[in-house]
């Protein structure tokens, strides 16, 4: 039984019936998409040139949830070799399933890391790229260091997120909510309280959800490749409904922008 405050109560009328809501956690739900939708999901994330940028190189992944990306790159896409890497165990364990099922444990590895402290060594990959990950690493700094210390001289790191913070449901809220930017018409404990209504998992903060979420805004991210000094070769915003005109503008840019894609070079 829950004993709702005002804010609470409007939150409530707001929302989805929870007998209506899955009760899979909101990341890492199980997908069942084939390979080459991944491999193509990935060419149009990073660019039609992304394969050849891959073609026998050491390649790693991270955030790689389950594996799927990871896995469609050792099949199709011709690297020497392709790592992934993700903070939840349950999630490695379905990749090196996944990775057995389709006979890649050998070009295809996994590790469990939160990406602060990445168990390889120096200059390690040629290619590194993480999908829908940025906004949920707890440490996103510590993260971009250590890609950048594992990556070899000349090396890329492809970065393609969204929804960022201020995106209407970029509090990734919206498989209960039916209410744009509640994270900015509700206060953190509002949200987090009604959502115990649809997950078990006693989470009373944002960064408490599985996945985690770290708040990252468009400013932070180019704040955060800035920082990195490494050389931006591409940086694409793209906007909500294709109203990309308003990613120009200051302050609508962080309310009206879904994805943003970038390329970094060592």
């Amino acid at each position: 039984m829950f004993t709702l405050n005002l804010p609470e109560k409007i939150l409530v009328k707001l929302s989805k019936d929870p007998d209506e809501v899955s009760l899979e956690e909101e990341v890492g739900q199980k997908d069942n998409s084939n390979l080459i939708d991944r491999l193509n999901s990935l060419k149009d994330k990073f660019g039609p040139l992304f394969l050849s940028e891959i073609r026998d190189k050491d390649v790693l992944e991270v955030g790689c949830g389950e594996g799927r990306d990871t896995i469609s790159l050792a099949c199709y896409g011709s690297p020497k070799s392709v790592t992934g890497m993700d903070i939840r165990e349950k999630c490695i364990f379905k990749a090196n399933l996944l990775s057995m099922e389709y006979s890649q444990l050998g070009k295809a590895s996994f590790v469990c890391s939160d990406g602060s402290s990445m168990p390889f060594a120096n200059q390690a990959f040629d290619i590194i790229f993480t999908k829908d990950c940025m906004e949920h690493f707890p440490d996103p700094d510590a993260v971009m260091r250590e890609m950048i210390r594992v990556l070899k001289i000349d090396g890329k790191i492809f970065i393609t997120f969204g929804p960022p913070w201020f995106h209407p449901y970029g509090s990734h809220c919206d498989y209960f909510l039916n209410v744009p930017w509640a994270n900015l018409l509700f206060s953190e404990r509002t949200v987090m309280s009604v959502r115990g209504r649809f997950r078990g998992d006693g989470a009373k903060k944002y960064s408490e959800v599985d996945g985690g979420l770290n708040k990252m805004t468009v400013r932070k991210f180019k704040k955060l490749i800035k920082r990195s000094d490494l050389k931006v070769t591409s940086l694409k915003i793209k906007g909500v409904k294709n109203l990309g005109v308003l990613t120009k503008i200051p302050i609508l840019n962080e309310l009206f922008s879904s994805e943003i894609s970038c390329v970094l070079e060592k």
